[in-house]
């Protein structure tokens, strides 16, 4: 079988250290590590640094994620690979606190949530899944919604869900609001509790894109593009995968879809959401890479990469474009 330049880069050892060493160069190049970007709101200089320690525990957990359920039926990095080049081009989101932390928890929730597959007795491992669900909601309460996703994935493809492990998740969810709200009561804020709850149902539904970048609307492009390639090529490909590895990519791919539903929905919600989706489609991208082999899929990947690093540039020098 002819080895062409895509199968060359997603099966060398070399190319995820290449991939973190262009990571962090365009975390430099987007200037959020230097101390000009202020956190107005608490009066300090924020260094971005625990952005960029989320963006590389999230590269190196998808990595473990790959490694223990293997997504990809050979040795290759490209699912990491995927993520840290498609996180980069939406370099206009490094400044985001609460982006770090949920791709950080969404990461967690699928690798946690995966281990308890055919298994209706993993209360454990469910527990700190739906744990991870709910500290990502303290600070973005909207994901509250992929609660009822979550659950029929657990039933119609994880096939793990039983009244212990639903339990489980309910309480999982509710754990950290049990802590934060002992805090905030010891604190005397508890008004901030009803508040939080309050934004659950002030959805802001509109469906108007002109708040939207020219930016963020060209990158949203790109990943639907690249969600759309994964998805077809893995539902044409998908009887060469093991059971449990289809149910996994059935899962990023509902996920896919009903994150796209929500950002056609809510797009003032974009910037929350695109995190998740850059966490789902990265899987789909890197299974393609990896496992085809013909002449076009090569300069779909030659072209496909090429876009990315030049919309990244022009994310990087042009961040102020708006309709």
């Amino acid at each position: 079988m002819t080895k062409r330049i895509q199968n060359r880069v997603a099966e060398s050892r070399n190319t995820l250290p290449i991939m973190l060493i262009y990571g962090l160069l365009v975390w430099i190049a987007s200037g959020v590590l230097q101390p000009f970007y202020p956190l107005e709101s608490h009066g300090l200089t924020n260094f971005a640094w625990i952005q960029l320690l989320c963006f590389l525990l999230s590269a190196v957990l998808i990595m473990v994620m790959n490694n223990r359920y293997a997504l990809i039926r050979i040795y290759s990095r490209s699912v990491s690979c995927a993520f840290i080049l498609l996180s980069c081009m939406a370099c206009f989101q490094f400044n985001s606190l609460a982006g770090g932390i949920i791709s950080l928890c969404t990461v967690s929730l699928f690798v946690l949530l995966f281990q308890t597959f055919q298994d209706k007795e993993s209360q454990g491992w469910v527990f700190y899944a739906f744990f991870c669900l709910g500290l990502a909601s303290l600070i973005f309460i909207p994901i509250l919604v992929y609660l009822p996703l979550m659950w029929l994935l657990m039933i119609f493809q994880l096939n793990s869900a039983g009244w212990r492990t639903i339990a489980a998740s309910v309480i999982g969810v509710l754990t950290p609001y049990w802590l934060a709200g002992g805090v905030l009561v010891a604190m005397g804020n508890i008004e901030l509790i009803t508040e939080h709850f309050a934004r659950m149902t002030d959805w802001q539904l509109t469906g108007d894109y002109r708040q939207l970048t020219i930016n963020q609307m060209a990158t949203l492009l790109l990943i639907v593009l690249f969600s759309v390639t994964g998805i077809i090529h893995y539902w044409r490909n998908k009887h060469a995968d093991k059971i449990r590895t289809r149910v996994m990519y059935n899962c990023f791919i509902y996920t896919t879809l009903f994150t796209l539903a929500l950002i056609a929905a809510a797009p003032v919600y974009y910037d929350e959401l695109t995190h998740i989706l850059i966490i789902c489609v990265s899987p789909l991208v890197g299974h393609f890479v990896a496992l085809t082999h013909t002449r076009l899929t090569n300069i779909a990947f030659i072209a496909g990469t090429a876009v990315t690093l030049l919309l990244t540039a022009l994310n990087l020098w042009m961040p102020s474009l708006t309709f």
